[in-house]
């Protein structure tokens, strides 16, 4: 995995100039003696059929010599006599920068791109199994990103770390995601802003996710039942910490902000995986407990001592530096 850099999302120079204000859609060579136009989104690409083929195995099976597909059997001709492919679904400044590196013109790859341009490419890596001949170029395009993964706008590093291979970073993303992943009333595993993250994984993947989730969920809720057991039960054993004569007074209080601040506070022997909420925010919520037993002092005395809480927020982000990642390998995806 390349090193890390701070982000610059701006612009980039993947646009060169065939990304000019235009009326209709253009056709760049690439190749001038190339065998082939592929006819994409926005623009078509004369390019070598050989050099396809050699870097990428999905594309020699799509167009060598010896290939039943449809993209062989169907001869339509373009008016130079050269073949043209349909693959109108591809998009036409991706493709381009994907064919200079096929092509061997590294002098009009761009040095950078946008997250969002990355992502495309990642797509045609994924479609076209071209990680062996993209990667020396998407470590460098990736690096300015890296250290991105939990924030709004780069959901899409857990279907790229996938694609580019990056081990370590999807082991960072996965734990991310096990604390910080939600459910949808659809009943999709969601990011924090709505991110459906079904799109390009395998179920294996979100599976294992949910379910490292759910422990997690498990661990978090059975540490706040505890308490909530011990409140509920302080008739017979006293939960706060200063006595007097508003011990019960304390107690109740207590167990009352924690209840109305963790409606969801369950039976841990009840399944937790079906609580829709972050693990992160459970614990977050018991954080802001602005608890009137640490809030108020009573007449007789200061029961700041006895917040709940902070305390327990606190003993909740310990248990969650036992969680770990996934290990990214071939069997797994």
């Amino acid at each position: 995995m390349p090193k890390r850099k701070r982000s610059n999302d701006g612009q980039s120079n993947m646009a060169d100039e065939h990304q000019d204000t235009r009326t209709g859609p253009v056709t760049l060579v690439i190749d001038p003696e190339g065998d082939l136009y592929m006819k994409l989104d926005g623009g078509s690409l004369k390019v070598s059929r050989k050099a396809l083929s050699l870097s990428s195995p999905v594309f020699l099976a799509m167009l060598g010599a010896n290939s039943k597909f449809k993209e062989t059997t169907d001869k339509t001709l373009d008016h130079d006599g050269v073949q043209l492919v349909s693959f109108e679904d591809d998009n036409f400044e991706t493709m381009t920068v994907i064919a200079r590196i096929m092509h061997l013109q590294s002098d009009n790859v761009p040095a950078t791109m946008t997250f969002k341009q990355l992502y495309q490419v990642a797509v045609m890596c994924d479609k076209y199994d071209l990680k062996r001949c993209l990667g020396p170029w998407t470590n460098i395009w990736a690096t300015p990103y890296l250290d991105c993964y939990s924030r709004q706008g780069y959901e899409e590093w857990l279907f790229m770390s996938i694609v580019f291979r990056y081990d370590g970073l999807f082991k960072e993303v996965t734990r991310h995601l096990i604390i910080n992943s939600g459910i949808s009333e659809q009943g999709a595993l969601v990011t924090t802003t709505g991110f459906d993250l079904s799109e390009g994984i395998s179920s294996n993947i979100l599976d294992r996710i949910t379910k490292s989730r759910a422990e997690t969920m498990f661990v978090v809720m059975d540490l706040y039942w505890q308490e909530f057991c011990k409140l509920r039960a302080s008739n017979t054993a006293r939960v706060c910490k200063v006595g007097g004569i508003n011990v019960a007074k304390c107690d109740a209080i207590s167990l009352g902000c924690l209840y109305q601040q963790l409606p969801e506070l369950q039976d841990p022997q009840q399944p937790t995986g079906a609580c829709r909420k972050t693990v992160n925010s459970m614990i977050e919520a018991s954080a802001g407990i602005l608890e009137l037993t640490g809030a108020l002092i009573f007449k007789f005395g200061d029961h700041r001592p006895c917040a709940v809480g902070p305390r327990l927020a606190a003993e909740a982000r310990k248990l969650l530096d036992a969680v770990q990642g996934l290990e990214l390998s071939d069997n797994f995806c």
